[in-house]
């Protein structure tokens, strides 16, 4: 059953049953107040007839006369027989029986005859009673016409209730149907589905709210799985690309050396140099690609204090020792710690001043930077190298890209260096990001959280 079904099923049974139950009570009172005035008069005509002893029957004849209302007065003698002295339409159609009698000395009791009357009895001398007795017909009526009201009352009380509360919930059963349609669109695979905004703060706006802020998280997901898919496609297209190079250098120099001894031992040396030189490139591309794919696929487990100031400071005089000529500026704070593995903070910091000493002229100026802020331990290296195309910092960091324009293949790396690095920051939540030096070429930033917090 729908959920508007259900509400107008419910609004109808509870304004029904509120309206009844009202209703029979105000009947019920009605009726009893009708009652309770019968019985007073007829109290009042029993006990005139009671206090006049030595002539009741004419006290009685006169209270008859007398009465605002028709009554019904009667003689029961001893025997049983009973004297109609005043006659009304209360018709006394059989002598009550002693108990009867005995019980409307007290009060006024219902007895049916032709019809439900109301009978009051005066006890006289003897084992004697007058009986004084009014029809309860009109008082049916009034009780029967009452009930009609009553229930016509319920019925429009009961399809007013219903269109009112189909008129208050339409807007909410209308958005309800509306979200049910753009839910099933989504289930269904459609992409382009926008949740209408709402205002208010009902239930219904919440949940139309939860449902676009779903929406939104799907397609944000969906957009994050095909740039996933994309960079994965253009990865193993280049990592394809870069494996079959020394593949093909070294089938070729094998073919070569396989077609027997060319009489140049020259040739031969530079052949089997070539070759080496090419396993060692797949080695190293081999060994960036696992690496990748473990700091890819695990958490960081080491839990370790590193010694970020002495790292960077150790790499820093290495590059001073190995081009004396190169001019260096280190301004580092001494003691700056981070958590996390020495051996991966010391690749990092390792691969850029390897990208220093490699890439950049032996004269161009270094400036090495470690000092702590609000956001952690922050290195920054900067070169007056050639840098990186405008690209590269609009774009960050990708696999299989070049430190430099210039370079090439031949020249050595694997092209992963700074997804290497990237990934080892973030290994250590921290924050990785490459940008243009006012030196001229390249700056390194990375922000790793400290071991103080």
């Amino acid at each position: 059953m729908k959920l508007q079904t259900r509400i107008r099923v419910t609004t109808l049974v509870t304004i029904t049953s509120v309206a009844i139950a009202v209703g029979g009570v105000a009947l019920f009172a009605s009726h009893q107040s009708e009652v309770t005035k019968i019985d007073a008069i007829l109290n009042n005509a029993a006990v005139e007839i009671e206090n006049h002893q030595k002539d009741p029957l004419s006290q009685a004849l006169l209270v008859g006369q007398e009465s605002s209302v028709a009554l019904t007065i009667a003689y029961i003698a001893v025997t049983g027989e009973v004297t109609v002295l005043s006659e009304s339409r209360a018709t006394v159609t059989r002598t009550p029986t002693k108990p009867q009698l005995l019980e409307a000395t007290k009060g006024a009791i219902t007895i049916r005859t032709n019809e439900d009357i109301r009978l009051r009895a005066a006890a006289l001398p003897d084992d004697e009673y007058v009986i004084v007795a009014l029809s309860l017909h009109d008082v049916r009526d009034n009780t029967l016409r009452n009930i009609r009201i009553l229930a016509l009352f319920v019925l429009l009380s009961a399809l007013l209730g219903s269109l009112l509360m189909s008129w208050i919930i339409k807007r909410d059963i209308d958005a309800i149907e509306e979200l049910i349609s753009d839910a099933t669109a989504i289930s269904e695979g459609e992409q382009e589905v926008h949740i209408r905004p709402r205002s208010g703060n009902s239930e219904v706006v919440q949940l139309a709210k939860a449902l676009e802020i779903m929406v939104e998280a799907l397609k944000s997901a969906v957009t994050l799985e095909r740039e996933t898919q994309g960079r994965m496609k253009n990865f193993l297209g280049d990592a394809s690309h870069e494996l079959r190079t020394p593949l093909t250098v070294i089938k070729g120099y094998s073919e070569l050396l396989a077609a027997g001894p060319s009489g140049q031992v020259d040739d031969n040396a530079r052949y089997f140099e070539r070759i080496s030189t090419e396993v060692a490139r797949m080695e190293e591309l081999i060994g960036d690609l696992l690496l990748l794919a473990e700091l890819g696929e695990t958490s960081q487990n080491t839990s370790e204090v590193v010694a970020v100031s002495d790292i960077v400071h150790m790499h820093a005089n290495d590059l001073a020792t190995l081009q004396p000529e190169r001019p260096i500026e280190i301004a580092i704070t001494a003691g700056l710690e981070v958590s996390g593995s020495t051996t991966l903070v010391n690749q990092l910091v390792a691969n850029i001043f390897s990208n220093l000493h490699r890439h950049t002229q032996a004269i161009a100026k270094v400036r090495v930077q470690v000092q702590q802020d609000v956001a952690g331990i922050v290195i920054t290296i900067d070169d007056g190298g050639t840098g990186l195309p405008m690209s590269a910092y609009t774009n960050g960091v990708g696999h299989f890209q070049r430190f430099d324009r210039s370079r090439a293949r031949e020249s050595g790396g694997s092209g992963l260096g700074m997804s290497i690095m990237s990934a080892i920051v973030r290994q250590h939540q921290g924050q990785f990001h490459i940008e243009q030096s006012d030196l001229g070429g390249l700056r390194t930033v990375i922000t790793l959280p400290s071991v103080l917090g």
